[in-house]
């Protein structure tokens, strides 16, 4: 343990560490009001709508201690408040507290022996780096991130139907972190992966991040099922990746915050012409292949499936009109048109509303006359001979695209009411930073989505973005002391509670940018810090 070395403290003891420590200058500093803000409520922003400025590290009487800067900052607190650090934990304990931050599993009889064993200077630090190598901590990290992702392998609702393609984002996630993707790459994939690299399979499946909203599959309303999707996104990216409670803009103003509703449908107009895309998982090769072996069992296929599909067309289309008059007028009129003629909002609803129209080959055979049930079967088994021709299907994903390059317009909507829209907005970040419209590019010739989640992609994962870069190592501090730097991980607003080191969050959110947006890096400063290494024994103040 790096010769008897002052090692640090355990999670539970720097957890009442923070308790008797006086909370920062929270919501000290006023931010410019956005121009036209409602309320005085709007008119100042609290310490997360500044931009992380990186703070010197504060000076310690007992430097010894130190092992990396994490230290610096926690010890400059123990110490005014007149206490101490803890002594270092034994090394059982240590051993067993990283295995299971890191990987999620307790330590083996083996490995506990072979660390208590272990006399050499370096042999917690290649613990870590064994432990951050291992397949396991992208599993563990990965539980945390689908939890924020409300990630589900079933609709939900009623119905409750299953998502057989869900796990492809939840192995995305894991592969991320084993691999140590950069968080900012990260963040823009889950947010516009399909436009960002279009030709990357994971880039694709990582937009499953905004696809796992509950889903209600037997909706007939499907002007408010989108709304309510839309919101769903809306209120997920901010939170997620900003730590803000957007959603409370959704109907009026934020109360607390400097967020106006009109930030809100702002916001949500980057994602106005989002829908969802169960997109090819396979190599462009792979796709390749599948079309030419397609292709050649349609060619030999041709008469049998004319003939079957001469029996299926009149009873699926009596089938499908009966569902179509269920839907409401605003759907039943974009199914009239033709698709080419379809405006932005149509293609979605017609989108959606095709999900309702498919029909099994079972309740399609239980419509059939007794005749035409006994001819389609005759010929399903003809077919089958075709078999050894026919390519297997590609493997899909869940995910989100856009419905065209042209985006469907975006209303503030009054009391936050469907049915009630008020002015027309255009995409743009909050106010309180850029009180404009974003810049958007025109769309290209070809261009098949809008490029608009782009730009809020880059705009979230920028390093001048005040918020991203905190709230991901508040999360990863959470997950290694109990508790973040900010208790309320995904409320960094005047509602959440303030940072109990705000020098410390800084100079971590600073941090990461330095390192490359690395979280192995930063969990690896986070878990070789001394403060991390304590024993987690109460000890009375007096001991100090």
């Amino acid at each position: 343990m790096r010769g008897h070395r002052s090692r640090p403290a355990a999670a539970a003891a720097l957890g009442a560490f923070v308790l008797l420590m006086p909370a920062g200058p929270a919501g000290a500093d006023a931010v410019a009001p956005p121009s036209g803000a409602a309320s005085t409520a709007t008119a100042h922003a609290s310490w997360s709508f500044r931009k992380p400025v990186r703070p010197p590290l504060p000076p310690v009487h007992r430097a010894g201690w130190l092992h990396n800067p994490i230290d610096a900052f926690v010890l400059a607190r123990l110490e005014a408040a007149g206490l101490a650090p803890a002594p270092p934990a034994d090394k059982r304990a240590l051993i067993r507290r990283v295995t299971l931050d890191l990987t999620g599993l307790p330590t083996t009889p083996d490995d506990v022996e072979a660390f208590l064993a272990d006399d050499a200077a370096d042999a917690y630090d290649r613990l870590v780096d064994r432990l951050l190598a291992s397949p396991q901590y992208g599993e563990r990290w990965a539980r945390a991130w689908l939890d924020l992702a409300r990630y589900a392998e079933s609709d939900g609702f009623k119905t409750d139907g299953t998502r057989p393609n869900a796990w492809r984002y939840r192995d995305y996630v894991i592969d991320s972190f084993n691999q140590d993707k950069p968080y900012d790459r990260f963040v823009r994939e889950q947010i516009a992966g399909d436009e960002i690299d279009p030709e990357n399979a994971a880039a694709r499946i990582a937009t499953g991040f905004n696809r796992h909203w509950p889903d209600e599959d037997n909706a007939r309303n499907l002007v408010l099922r989108r709304q309510e999707i839309l919101n769903d996104i809306t209120d997920t990216t901010a939170s997620v990746f900003l730590g803000i409670t957007l959603g409370c803009a959704r109907c009026h103003d934020h109360k607390f915050d400097p967020l106006l509703q009109t930030d809100y449908y702002r916001f949500q107009a980057f994602f106005a012409a989002a829908q969802p895309s169960d997109a090819a998982a396979g190599t462009a090769a792979d796709q390749a292949t599948y079309r030419a072996g397609l292709s050649a069992w349609e060619a030999a296929s041709a008469s049998i499936r004319s003939e079957m599909e001469a029996i299926e067309q009149p009873v699926r289309q009596k089938m499908r009109q009966e569902t179509v008059e269920k839907f409401v007028p605003e759907v039943q009129e974009a199914l009239a048109v033709a698709q080419a003629e379809r405006t932005p909002l149509q293609r979605q609803l017609a989108c959606m509303a095709e999900q309702h129209l498919e029909i099994t080959t079972e309740t399609m055979m239980g419509r059939m006359q007794k005749d035409q049930r006994e001819r389609w079967t005759e010929l399903r088994d003809g077919l089958k001979k075709f078999d050894s021709l026919k390519p297997p299907e590609l493997p899909v994903a869940m995910g989100i695209t856009d419905a065209g390059a042209e985006s469907p317009r975006t209303f503030l909507l009054i009391r936050g009411n469907y049915t009630s829209p008020g002015e027309e907005v255009q995409p743009g970040f909050l106010s309180v930073f850029d009180p404009g419209p974003a810049s958007l590019s025109p769309p290209a010739p070809g261009r098949s989505t809008t490029g608009r989640r782009t730009v809020l992609a880059n705009w979230i994962a920028s390093a001048e973005n005040p918020l991203a870069a905190r709230v991901v190592v508040n999360r990863l501090w959470q997950g290694h002391f109990g508790r973040g730097i900010v208790a309320t991980p995904s409320d960094f607003g005047r509602q959440g509670d303030p940072p109990s080191h705000p020098e410390l969050l800084d100079w971590l959110a600073t941090e990461l940018v330095v390192r490359g947006w690395s979280l192995k890096a930063m969990h690896r400063l986070m878990v070789t810090s001394n403060a991390y290494c304590q024993s987690s024994n109460a000890r009375r103040a007096t001991d100090a």
